[in-house]
């Protein structure tokens, strides 16, 4: 579908938002009504990177899963460019002749197991996913001295290792971060909350990874992240192997990075799991 394609009554295509991440919330309160121009920045196979003024998000239709920076529409956004005019208001989005009615979407705003399951999470992560516990191979050389950083508590030292390495609008070293930052929030939802805040909102990297880190400190991530970890408290062991294969198959690399970094968070914890 070419975002410039009429309908069948002569006016503009449209669409119907399904599923509306935080990032594309709170954007949408901070224009207070005020009709706001955004920005192309790239696109996929079902969709289009936009930015706006508090950062990016993804507009696309289901083939990517819910996420606080994804806004999941009725149809594929294909064929924009960074020349096609793209218009946010409180209640539409239009992309080219393209109207998506923002009205009815269903907000992402998932909410991680009550701390007291972490546990039990954490001792059926590590004996249900050793094939993701090995580092990203551009992450080997640098994978002994992240996790001699984070046993240290140097927290600071081991985001430096990481953030902004390789390659993607999502870094590796970022996707990793973002792992360990939603296991981190899992286990120390208020404890760690400022510290996580605080890596998330100096990291060095692209405009992309930040908005995304800033999430992860919060404890929200993709839909395939949080199921991963429901169903580790639910101890549903063959839905759990199916739901980490599916979330390595996010992005080129950015799921398997995701699954590196919580195991890397769960790694630093077994020697201290209540039996």
């Amino acid at each position: 579908m070419d975002v410039s394609a009429k309908g069948g009554d002569g006016g503009g295509a449209s669409a119907t938002a399904l599923i509306v991440g935080a990032a594309i919330t709170e954007l949408i309160d901070d224009i207070r009504s005020v009709p706001t121009t955004l920005d192309v920045l790239g696109h996929f196979s079902s969709g289009i990177y936009l930015r706006g003024p508090s950062g990016p998000f993804a507009l696309s239709d289901n083939s990517i899963p819910a996420g606080p920076l994804h806004l999941i529409v009725s149809r594929p956004i294909v064929g924009a460019t960074s020349a096609t005019e793209v218009v946010l208001s409180a209640d539409r989005l239009t992309v080219g002749d393209l109207l998506i009615e923002l009205d009815g979407a269903a907000p992402w705003d998932p909410v991680l197991p009550s701390p007291t399951l972490t546990p039990r999470i954490f001792r059926r992560l590590l004996a249900e996913l050793v094939d993701y516990r090995p580092p990203p191979a551009e992450l080997k050389a640098v994978w002994p001295r992240v996790r001699q950083a984070l046993a240290a508590g140097d927290y600071e030292a081991m985001t430096t290792l990481l953030e902004g390495r390789g390659s993607g609008l999502t870094p590796i070293g970022d996707d990793v971060l973002a792992g360990w930052m939603m296991a981190d929030a899992l286990r120390y939802p208020v404890p760690h909350r400022d510290l996580r805040n605080d890596l998330a909102h100096s990291i060095r990297s692209t405009d992309l990874s930040r908005v995304f880190l800033r999430f992860a400190a919060r404890g929200q991530s993709i839909e395939p992240l949080h199921r991963l970890f429901s169903e580790a408290a639910a101890d549903e062991q063959a839905n759990l192997r199916a739901t980490a294969a599916d979330l390595a198959t996010i992005g080129e690399s950015s799921g398997r990075a995701m699954l590196a970094g919580i195991m890397l968070a769960v790694d630093e914890w077994r020697d201290q799991l209540p039996r």
